[in-house]
């Protein structure tokens, strides 16, 4: 199964719990209604209160209250996610070299690779500064793999597999 980002983005969801029942809202997410709450409540996103949809649906006009300032995380479900992860991936490796392949040069260097990601969980490399970097970094990459398709002497295979990466890693950054 592929992987799948999970975004929930305060001002969005507010917008839409507000204009439709949360138990719409979250199946349009495949969640039940209570995790939507719990994301809702952990976003500080009000929700509306019991029989808010029935007066609506008997033609009241009721008012969308502010959404109110909110310090924490935006994204909390899938910092989680990728934390867990990390920390899964890097017990699992361990686990593996500590009672199966002790002295494995190649494993000991990756669990080394995974111990270096969880203690840098919390540094995130890829923010609103350096996107744009990594965008135009990736085009850079595009344009030398264009241009060094040229040369009859390159297995045009390669360069298409390369190119796929490429679009991949930039489909990725752009749903950060």
């Amino acid at each position: 199964m592929p992987y799948v980002i999970l975004r929930y983005e305060r001002v969005k969801l507010n917008q839409e719990v507000w204009t439709e029942a949360v138990t719409i809202v979250a199946k349009r997410y495949g969640i039940s209604d209570v995790a939507l709450r719990k994301i809702c409540k952990k976003l500080a996103v009000p929700l509306p209160p019991l029989g808010h949809w029935a007066r609506v649906s008997a033609g009241k006009k009721l008012p969308t209250p502010p959404l109110p300032k909110h310090s924490g995380p935006a994204e909390i479900v899938r910092q989680k996610l990728r934390l867990g992860l990390q920390e899964h991936t890097h017990r699992f490796l361990q686990d593996k070299y500590d009672h199966e392949l002790h002295g494995h040069d190649g494993l000991q260097k990756i669990l080394e690779h995974w111990e270096e990601k969880v203690k840098a969980s919390n540094d995130d490399r890829i923010n609103k500064k350096t996107t744009p970097l990594f965008l135009e970094m990736l085009e850079s990459q595009r344009k030398y793999l264009s241009d060094l398709n040229k040369d009859d002497g390159i297995d045009e295979e390669i360069i298409r597999w390369q190119i796929y990466q490429i679009d991949l890693e930039e489909e990725r950054l752009k749903m950060l």
